[in-house]
């Protein structure tokens, strides 16, 4: 499905697109990089096998809700793109311990990202958040967050429940 929406992956198959990893005849890793993509169909929530998503340098715009079904996803990146919101579905990604989406149009964490446990590094940089939400605090796993380059003129009080101190300039917030 996902080469019938996207004109750039006309004339491949499914095995010819991106890297992909498989374990036990089930993917785990895709990455897609530099695809030209456009859009994900919501089909992309059936493949509840993957660890690993990469879609950095494409051009999507969304992503379907249907990624919160992801249920063992590990890693989810999706850098340089145009995206605008996560979707809300995002806290069923309970395993999820990297998010990378720096460089798009993010202007809104839903409060529901605090549901993701097991995040241990969040990367934001070169978005357009004003804020970040409260629920931030509950994240007792995060050790590294990126939001530089963004529009952030107030950061919540529960940033200062985060034990982001294990790594010197582990919070990066400047120029902003």
């Amino acid at each position: 499905e996902i080469i019938e929406l996207n004109k750039s992956l006309s004339g491949k198959q499914p095995l010819e697109i991106g890297k992909q990893s498989w374990k036990n005849r089930r993917i785990i890793y895709l990455y897609l990089d530099k695809q030209s993509i456009t859009t994900l169909p919501q089909s992309i929530g059936d493949i509840s096998s993957m660890e690993v998503l990469s879609l950095n340098n494409n051009n999507l715009t969304r992503l379907p809700e249907s990624l919160g079904e992801l249920s063992n996803l590990q890693g989810l990146a999706f850098e340089n793109n145009q995206i605008v919101s996560l979707p809300e579905s995002i806290w069923k990604l309970n395993h999820l311990i990297e998010l990378h989406c720096n460089n798009n149009k993010i202007n809104f964490l839903p409060e529901s990202i605090g549901k993701l446990e097991n995040l241990q590094r969040l990367q934001m940089a070169n978005n357009d958040l004003f804020t970040l939400p409260g629920s931030i605090g509950t994240l007792v796993h995060l050790e590294y967050v990126d939001v530089s380059r963004n529009q952030i003129t107030l950061l919540p009080k529960t940033i200062c429940l985060l034990d982001l101190n294990l790594y010197f300039n582990s919070f990066i917030a400047g120029n902003n």
